[in-house]
């Protein structure tokens, strides 16, 4: 009897221990066949960076030729007719230049220093680039929440975390048609030791890959600037974001001022204001007076035939779209020197 015991002992050791190395060797082999896969994505974009660098370069090259020669045409058009073709023509080549140093800029390691920028700067005009990466056959959809914080970071390595990410998101991915690229802010203690913004690349409810970068407070912010305009004309408002847009700022439009402080107070990201003071119910004296209450460091830019108390740099109506932008550039600027 106690034979037999020992012998059902000893096959039972057995047995498990086969069973332990069965599992350890299957999590040895995952592991090695994650790194492998890991190594071949670096490896893949690595010789991506190499194969983008010398497209940008040439492209520069040729850009800069045509850009030459557009500026010889346009000194001297034979006519209107010529002259309109000559800019429009202008124009695409800008921004064909325009994105190949975005290409560039991802093929060049990183050299800046961290500094405040807003990911609603960066994500939108990627969003093409990353896209285009994908191919035709995965879409790609961005999540950025209202009240998103600024992060703390080199823009062109942001860029490029986002290209690795979304790359070896769709290696990972097991053929997804679709992924979604979310922001989220994470306060101090919710798994992290001080306030970061996530980003998280998702193939419906499967986390592929996810980035936190630390968020920037008291710090005037770079990247694209964001306008909150208010006006209650709706065709003037209308018109003046698509001017603003075509600038180059990011827009958020109110209709009156009790709209545009709860956007304010919800934590929508705002740089600057622009807004009309004769509105309805909430004129622009009792608006810039609560927004200096709430907000007193956000400048603001009126639009009006004369100054009011408490308004900075009034700007009359009608005007031109560079007088506008140059009031909201040195309105922005103004906050740096304080």
């Amino acid at each position: 009897m106690g034979l037999e015991l020992a012998m059902a002992g000893i096959l039972i050791v057995a047995v498990a221990g086969w069973l332990l190395a069965g599992r350890l060797h299957g999590a040895w082999r995952s592991r090695a066949a994650a790194e492998q896969a890991q190594h071949v994505a670096e490896a893949r974009m690595a010789a991506l960076r190499r194969l983008a660098a010398g497209v940008a370069h040439d492209l520069n090259n040729q850009l800069t030729v045509l850009l030459g020669m557009l500026d010889l045409l346009a000194a001297h058009p034979a006519d209107e007719r010529e002259a309109a073709h000559i800019d429009r023509m202008q124009e695409a080549a800008e921004r064909a230049a325009s994105l190949t140093a975005r290409l560039h800029g991802l093929t060049t390691p990183p050299a800046q220093p961290p500094r405040p920028v807003r990911l609603e700067a960066i994500l939108p005009p990627l969003q093409p680039l990353l896209a285009d990466a994908l191919g035709d056959t995965v879409a790609l959809e961005i999540s950025l929440p209202a009240g998103l914080w600024p992060i703390l970071a080199d823009p062109a390595a942001v860029e490029w975390d986002l290209l690795t990410m979304v790359l070896a998101g769709q290696d990972a991915s097991a053929g997804a048609r679709r992924l979604r690229l979310a922001a989220a802010n994470r306060p101090a203690g919710a798994g992290a030791g001080a306030d970061t913004v996530r980003l998280a690349l998702h193939a419906g409810s499967t986390l592929l890959r996810a980035q936190d970068f630390p968020r920037a407070t008291d710090q005037a912010v770079s990247g694209t600037p964001i306008v909150l305009l208010v006006d209650d004309d709706e065709a003037v408002r209308s018109t003046t974001a698509e001017v603003l847009t075509e600038r180059g700022y990011t827009v958020r439009a109110a209709g009156s001022g009790a709209a545009a402080l709860a956007l304010l107070e919800s934590g929508v990201a705002v740089d600057v204001v622009v807004s009309d003071i004769a509105m309805p119910a909430m004129d622009g004296s009792e608006f810039a007076d609560r927004l200096a209450r709430s907000r007193p460091r956000l400048p603001v830019v009126f639009l009006t035939g004369g100054a009011v108390a408490g308004a900075t740099m009034p700007l009359g109506k009608p005007f031109r779209a560079a007088e506008l932008v140059a009031r909201i550039e040195a309105a922005l600027a103004s906050v740096t020197t304080r």
